[in-house]
């Protein structure tokens, strides 16, 4: 198992690891195995896009939970990061950074029902 920091919005998470020791050598060869690392978490791993919807997050209230779309997206020439531009439901824009946005991932309840499975498992 290994031990990540995402550097994007500082999210702690693990990850099962079925060989650590050849994880680290090739990922991190000057840091013992076991040791914390760095990591994009789940939420900060995917690339946005203008036009994608984005839900609010680690931001505060009242916009945590807020879901919005990329209207722009302004990239630092030096390589500092970007902000991003997203359109609330109430038509106004926001700045924000890319650790307060993650992609929008539909409910469980929006999908299609799965078809039921018939016999033994």
């Amino acid at each position: 198992m290994a031990f990540l920091v995402c550097p994007t919005c500082g999210a702690e998470y693990h990850a099962l690891i079925s060989d650590p020791e050849t994880w680290y050598a090739e990922r991190y060869p000057d840091v013992a195995v076991g040791s914390v690392v760095p990591g994009l978490c789940f939420d900060c791993f995917p690339d946005l896009t203008i036009g994608d919807t984005v839900d609010i997050r680690n931001h505060g209230e009242p916009l945590d939970g807020q879901t919005g779309a990329i209207q722009q997206i302004v990239v630092d020439p030096a390589g500092c990061g970007a902000i991003y531009f997203v359109r609330l439901p109430n038509g106004r824009d926001r700045a924000l950074a890319r650790c307060n946005l993650r992609k929008h991932r539909e409910a469980p309840n929006d999908a299609p029902p799965a078809s039921p499975k018939t016999g033994y498992f």
